[in-house]
């Protein structure tokens, strides 16, 4: 069984870099999908308590009674109540964004442990604040569109409209656009910068010698 598994690595290593890369992303994009299925609970908690602060900062009209995680959802309870009952929000929708993250930066093959803990650590800090504003303009937006006071919007015409577009921008980007670029600018700079910076750095003879190895390397691999 381990000559099975080891030979499997083996041949995964051979690969060029972006099937690996593929590879690896739809193994670890199931993973964390798995892992983010089984902490939504936990996270969602955070989450709607951070909205709420935000939420209850921006409504000048006193409108939001609480905020609250329930399991997979947030329940608002506001007044006047359309129907007399809590709107509730889907917060899976809104918490997506950290899957594909995580995937992401799992799958980059070839980086040490260390730099790699850094940059998930740090993805997790940047990608939690979107979560919070995309909830809380969510709420908002809601509040905007629907919240009248003796015929009258609660909120301002250009107010509501810059709650219905930011909500609506937020909804097409964030699942996967905010992710990589994320992604892409920890990398840059944690991972590719500092290679480029090597790379100027470095007298010419002895790029010429590295890239000269390089070549010599290929050549061995293809035969």
């Amino acid at each position: 069984m381990s000559g099975i598994f080891g030979r499997a690595v083996s041949g995964l290593k051979k690969r060029p870099i972006r099937w690996r890369f593929l590879i690896r992303f739809v193994i670890f994009f199931a993973a964390a999908f798995l892992l983010w299925l089984a902490t939504t609970p936990v996270c969602n908690q955070v989450l709607t308590v951070a909205a709420e602060i935000v939420v209850k900062s921006l409504d000048g009209y006193d409108i939001t009674q609480s905020m609250t995680a329930s399991g997979k959802d947030v329940i608002v309870r506001y007044q006047p109540s359309l129907d007399g009952k809590p709107h509730v929000i889907n917060a899976r929708n809104i918490s997506f964004n950290v899957v594909f993250l995580l995937a992401l930066i799992m799958a980059v093959p070839d980086i040490r442990n260390k730099r790699r803990l850094r940059i998930l650590v740090l993805g997790i800090i940047f990608i939690f604040p979107v979560q919070v504003i995309r909830l809380s303009t969510y709420v908002l937006n809601f509040y905007g569109q629907h919240m009248q006071m003796d015929g009258v919007y609660a909120y301002p015409y250009l107010w509501r409209k810059a709650l219905f577009y930011g909500d609506m921008t937020l909804t097409r980007i964030d699942s996967m656009l905010i992710p990589v670029v994320i992604w892409a600018g920890l990398f840059f700079y944690y991972k590719w910068y500092p290679d480029l910076i090597k790379k100027r750095a470095e007298p010419p003879e002895q790029a010429a010698g590295r890239s000269k190895n390089k070549k010599k390397k290929k050549k061995r691999d293809r035969r």
